[in-house]
Order: structure tokens, then sequence, then C-alpha cells
């Protein structure tokens, strides 16, 4: 009896039809699809300025975690050499803001000497991890550094055909250098008017197809596109008539343009289509690193966005360059090809001063 009376007391069962179980089950399960859709999205926009070459974190994939560019020299200027360094036996220099520009993004700097012979640069190509052709006054046409530079770009065809991955950036003459190359010498260089200009870029039909701008942060494309904070330091440029007369497009992405102070259009930043091959005609080492107020390059250039694209910039480059494999034979010659041998001069207060400092060679 007293059993029968508890089981009386007990509480019934709640029993649930099968289709109302199955309709919670399928809605846990939408809940959390969509909640890992949403962490999956936003990781995706944390990572999108990355490159589409193999990330070491995705797959098993070797980065080369100790990169070192190639900076080309180029002959010293005739004012430095009759005021400056008359008796330094120096024949060539380097700008000090290409090389802690590339500091800055996590690389080290190899200087590339003019005036050697081809087997030289042949084996100089086979241990660094990118080149950089920087900006000055000498020619793309006919000058050693347009012979070295012709060098250095054959190989870097003839390697990422390969598979083999070296990439080049070209900054001012290096992005004419890089066009006159391309074009097989073509005369596609002409005379612009763009000295002292700090300007936004207008972007070009090509940009969202490019890796530098497609992927960027959207902070990086703001500033770029609204602040004056992109420095030009050209007498000569790639006008966009001459972009199209030479059929450049077939080659390379114009991912931006300006006018000059004359109203000429010419191609700002440009990336080729086949290569990792990278080319401004203004100057973002110049933001961070060089201070004469006589180049307009104070105010919006050395803001706090200019220093963020500046800095995304070279960051992008030696991202590439870690995906070279390229090495030295040992670490003697390796240190024995660092810039960190040869001589920096202050030249902040020299008459016809460019730079702030400048590695003699």
């Amino acid at each position: 009896m007293g059993y029968e009376k508890e089981k009386e007391e007990r509480p019934a069962k709640i029993i649930l039809p099968k289709g109302i179980v199955k309709f919670a089950l399928c809605s846990w399960v939408l809940l959390l699809t969509a909640f890992g859709s949403l962490v999956w999205i936003l990781s995706k926009d944390v990572t999108r300025s990355m490159m589409d070459l193999p990330r070491q974190e995705d797959q098993n994939v070797h980065l080369n975690m100790r990169p070192i560019i190639g900076v080309l020299s180029q002959e010293i200027p005739t004012i430095w050499k009759e005021e400056v360094f008359n008796s330094s036996g120096c024949s060539s220099y380097i700008a000090a803001s290409y090389v802690k520009s590339i500091e800055s993004g996590g690389a080290r700097v190899a200087a590339i000497p003019i005036g050697m012979d081809d087997q030289f640069y042949k084996e100089m190509f086979r241990r660094i991890n990118g080149l950089l052709l920087p900006g000055g006054l000498v020619s793309p046409f006919n000058s050693e550094y347009q012979r070295v530079a012709q060098i250095m770009y054959k190989l870097a065809v003839q390697a990422n055909n390969g598979g083999d991955v070296f990439p080049i950036w070209g900054t001012c003459l290096g992005f004419q250098q890089l066009a006159v190359l391309s074009t097989n010498f073509q005369n596609i260089i002409t005379s612009c008017k763009s000295y002292g200009q700090s300007v936004p870029l207008e972007l070009g039909d090509d940009w969202r197809k490019s890796k530098l701008f497609g992927k960027a942060p959207a902070d990086i494309l703001q500033y770029l596109t609204t602040l004056p904070i992109t420095l030009n330091f050209h007498h000569d440029c790639v006008t966009a008539d001459n972009f199209k007369r030479f059929n450049m497009s077939l080659d390379w992405l114009s991912l931006s343009y300006n006018k000059d102070l004359e109203g000429e259009v010419f191609i700002g930043t440009m990336e080729a289509k086949n290569f990792p091959f990278f080319a401004t005609q203004w100057h973002p080492e110049k933001n961070p690193y060089e201070w004469d107020p006589v180049w307009n390059i104070d105010g919006s250039g050395h803001s706090r966005e200019a220093m963020r694209t500046s800095f995304y910039m070279a960051e992008f480059f030696v991202d590439l360059a870690r995906h070279s494999n390229h090495t030295f034979t040992n670490k003697i010659s390796e240190d024995n090809a660092l810039i960190y041998n040869n001589n920096i001069f202050y030249m902040g207060n020299k008459p016809g001063n460019l730079f702030e400092q400048v590695y003699m060679l």
C-alpha cells in the first residue's frame, strides 16, 4: 500500500512529441552553424590584407624568417662629389631611408654596388630574397644603375617563371626603370612637374584586382585616397597616355594615378600581372625618415596615418621576400654583404641635400 501511494504521488513524466524534439535539435545545430560562420567571417576580415601566397600557419610551408633585401646603389651626384665627398673614394650611394623602410618591414639589407661584372650579380641574386630599385637622378636608359637593374630583372623573371619567388619593388626612378625594362626600352618616360607634391591617390580601374591595394586593410585605403600623404619628387613619369600607348596593360595593372602641378596625368602605382613586381612613383619611405621642410614633406606627410601606410608598404614587400629560399653560403659571406659594413653620412646639413642620411659605397 505504501508503495502504491508513493507511486501515485510521483510526478508524471512529460513526453514530448518526436517532431518537437527534432525541431529543437535542428534549431541548436543551425544556431551553432551561424555562430561558427560569424567567427569565420570575422577572422577573414582580420586577415584580409594577407597575400594569396601560402602562409606558414595555413599550410606546411617553409617561410624564410631571415630575409635579406638587396638595394641597388647608384652614381654619386656631381654636386656631392665636389662639395661633400670629393676625397671619400666612394663611387655610389644608397639613401638610408630605403634601408630603414625595409628594416621596419622585418628584413635586413644587402648593398648592391654598381660597376661589378655580370657574374657578381648572378651570384648575389642567388643569395638575396628580393630587390628594391630606389629613386634617384640617373638615367633609366643608360647608366650603371640601369645595367645592373636589367641583369637582376631578367634573373627575377626567369626565377619566378620557374616557381622561385623573387619580388622586386621600384620607387620613383625604380618605377620608371621597371617600365623601361618591361617595354624593352621604349621611349615611355616623359617630363612631369611633380617635385615636392603631396597628394592623395586616385585609384585606377584595376586596384581591386591587385594584391597591394585589393587586399589592403580598409583604413590604409582610406588614408591613401583621402589624405595628402603620398610624396612625389619626380621630374619624369609614365603618363596615363603612354601607359596605354605602349600597351603596358598587357603586363601591368594600373592601381592609381595623379595629376602633376600642370595637370598632366601620370601613373602613381602599378603591379605586375604575372610576377611579384610592384612600383610606386611616390615615396613611401620618405614619410617616416626624411625631414627637410624644403621638400614639403611636413604636415600630413608625417602624420600617424602616413606612418601606417608607409609601414604597410614595407611589411607587404618583406612578406613577399619571406617566400624566397635564396640564402648565403655561410655566415661570413652574409655578414660581408650587409650594408652596415659601409659608412653612413649625415646629409641634413650639407649643400645639395636630398636625404637625411646616405650610405656610401
